[in-house]
């Protein structure tokens, strides 16, 4: 499946992981969040792959992305929504070495839903609980990479409290363009504070 092109690099939004959590959302009846568990592999792949935005995706990368120690997937802090037994929503955690002392960076990835569940908020409710799953183990911020035209998450993160960081010079006119698309706080929050 083709996704629209992007300029590289992808867009950065960051948080700090102790600022206060945005408010809960109930998932609808009949999902439930729930903790990777092994033998998850195939069924992730198929979500990762069918969700048709973050590239193709089978059993093997899962397990390459599993054993990579750079940035480290922490399989504790992978979690997905399942829905009549089967997995609709899945987001992950990876953990990046930096150069602050005692401090980890932590990002928040793979969020994704399959195409038959979107419209639930799961990718809200997903990511709020990454979050309140590291608050209380970790001293980290928490950042996020995603495409200029994934606007729906982009409009998540934003209201996860995520701000945008600008890695790269061309970030910030690409900033301001999805500033001028969203109303009141959102275009507020997505205007980028500064130059890389």
């Amino acid at each position: 499946m083709s996704q629209p092109t992007s300029l590289p690099p992808q867009l950065c939004l960051r948080r700090a992981l102790e600022a206060p959590l945005p408010p809960e959302r109930p998932l609808p009846p009949g999902f439930r969040v729930r903790p990777y568990a092994r033998g998850d592999e195939a069924a992730w792949a198929r979500l990762l792959h069918d969700n048709g935005e973050l590239g193709d995706w089978d059993e093997a990368r899962v397990r390459g992305m599993i054993a990579r120690d750079e940035p480290k997937l922490l399989l504790e802090g992978a979690f997905f929504v399942e829905g009549d037994h089967e997995l609709v929503a899945t987001g992950c955690t990876m953990r990046h070495r930096c150069c602050v002392p005692d401090r980890e960076l932590l990002e928040i990835s793979w969020v994704g839903v399959a195409p038959s569940a979107r419209g639930h908020g799961l990718a809200y409710v997903l990511s709020r609980h990454l979050l309140a799953y590291w608050q209380p183990r970790a001293a980290a911020d928490v950042f996020i990479l995603t495409d200029d035209w994934r606007v729906p998450a982009i409009v998540t993160y934003l209201r996860l409290g995520f701000r945008p960081e600008t890695v790269h010079h061309n970030q910030v006119e690409r900033w301001r363009a999805l500033a001028r698309g969203f109303e009141g706080e959102l275009r507020e929050w997505a205007m980028p504070s500064a130059e890389p």
